[in-house]
């Protein structure tokens, strides 16, 4: 029996890359000041996984960060995920916000979480 031998179009799953990513961010942009989503919730409205949604916000360029609020998304126990420096940031942007945290670093969802759920058409 040969071996089988897969061929990747590698131009095909940069673009399916770029869709999903640009799914993410329109859906990041619908978060409103003052409220927060976990990276799960967007996940679910972009119909893939937490963790692209980390990696999509990672690998946001510095003039994007203006246009898609990253800060506003944090992990599903109301906490925020980026280590150093990054954690100081956001928790500074989100302050600016008006977004409260508690004694154990943690945002209350019921309170300060976003409650979108529509999917976001590309």
């Amino acid at each position: 029996m040969s071996p089988v031998i897969f061929r990747f179009d590698f131009d095909i799953i940069l673009n399916m890359i770029s869709e999903i990513y640009d799914k993410i961010y329109k859906t990041i942009q619908k978060v409103p000041p003052g409220k927060v989503a976990t990276y799960g919730q967007i996940a679910r409205i972009c119909n893939c996984g937490p963790r692209l949604v980390g990696y999509a916000l990672r690998a946001l360029k510095d003039n994007d960060l203006t246009n898609v609020p990253w800060h506003r998304v944090i992990n599903s126990k109301g906490e925020i995920s980026i280590k150093g420096e990054g954690y100081f940031v956001q928790e500074t942007l989100l302050k600016k916000e008006g977004i409260f945290f508690n004694e154990s670093g943690k945002i209350d969802l019921k309170r300060f979480g976003w409650q979108g759920t529509y999917e976001i058409q590309i």
